[in-house]
């Protein structure tokens, strides 16, 4: 949905959002390459394009991105980890949403 700025321009968050998912995905990336597919470094910015995905509307894209980082965490820091938590909420969610839709 666009919004007006108080500068009397158009606003476009899901721009925005592209923007955001673009620059992330190259940092990504880079973060790969330098530490590892698997490093644990990397799970909580795929968390964010996950989150960041699903924003917007791409649901599989945000499954397959949670659920690399919920493994790279396990693997590193074992389920009783907070962060294990959440993305295994985050990850729960997804799935509630492809069964109602």
């Amino acid at each position: 949905m666009k919004r007006l700025k108080t500068t009397g321009q158009l606003y476009d968050p899901e721009a925005e959002y592209c923007d955001e998912e673009r620059e992330l995905r190259r940092y990504l990336a880079r973060q790969e390459r330098l530490l590892g597919p698997t490093h644990l470094d990397l799970a909580p910015d795929l968390y964010r394009l996950g989150i960041l995905c699903f924003k917007l509307d791409k649901y599989a894209a945000a499954e397959a991105l949670l659920l690399r980082a919920l493994e790279i965490q396990q693997n590193s820091s074992g389920p009783a980890d907070p962060d294990v938590r959440d993305s295994t909420i985050a990850r729960e969610f997804l799935q509630l949403l492809k069964i109602n839709a």
